[in-house]
């Protein structure tokens, strides 16, 4: 088994900058898409697992994130020091390739997974007021990913870039596309925004934070 990690993102806005970079530096690190939402995240790296003939050296979670706490601002690139998913137990990366990930500029955080999105400036105070050490960073599918990680023996870290400060609400289509599993209904994330036509800046804001978090991201995903 070689040194290369494998980059594992949920939707393919997230790695696509680093996919791109990859290919045009003949980098022959992999990135994969394995699905959005905990359930069919963890289904889509155990089925990239399972048809691989040898495992990688390391799983790195590449994504997106909310932030928490309200020093985080959008295209910050955090790496998680530590993983909870509710109030289960606390998981903790390979002091390695944690250490690389720090060396490559992003800044330690810690993390809690959420089973839906955590949509309004209030959903994230009470989240953080509501566990100790209070989180800093919120996503969906961290923990699942990581679960799946540690179940087949592998070291594993974690990149993830700020698209909504503390202070920020996601925008009301988006919330209302979420299925019950904590995937997104792309489609009627459309017609919400059709319906509901002035709720189309609030998207096309996020669109615009998510490129400059999937850029930042690849930036440091280089140097890992």
């Amino acid at each position: 088994m070689d040194d290369r990690p494998l980059f594992i993102a949920a939707i393919e806005e997230e790695i696509a900058p680093l996919r791109r970079r990859l290919a045009s530096a003949n980098d022959p690190r992999e990135v994969t898409v394995v699905g959005d939402g905990a359930v069919r995240a963890a289904r889509g790296l155990a089925r990239e697992l399972d048809a691989r003939s040898e495992p990688p050296a390391a799983i790195v979670v590449v994504g997106f994130a909310g932030a928490l706490a309200t020093d985080l601002v959008v295209g910050t690139v955090t790496t998680a020091v530590t993983v909870r998913e509710g109030r289960s137990a606390v998981l903790v990366p390979d002091p390695e390739w944690r250490a690389r990930a720090e060396a490559a500029g992003a800044s330690p955080c810690t993390l809690i997974s959420a089973p839906r999105l955590i949509a309004t400036p209030e959903d994230r105070r009470t989240l953080r007021a509501a566990h100790h050490p209070p989180p800093e960073v919120v996503d969906l599918e961290t923990a699942a990913l990581i679960g799946v990680s540690v179940e087949r023996g592998l070291p594993w870290c974690v990149l993830r870039a700020i698209t909504d400060a503390a202070s920020d609400a996601l925008p009301t289509s988006l919330v209302r596309a979420e299925r019950e599993d904590g995937s997104i209904n792309r489609g009627r994330v459309v017609r919400g925004a059709l319906l509901r036509p002035w709720t189309i800046p609030s998207l096309w804001d996020l669109r615009h934070r998510a490129r400059t978090a999937a850029a930042a991201l690849a930036e440091t995903a280089l140097r890992l």
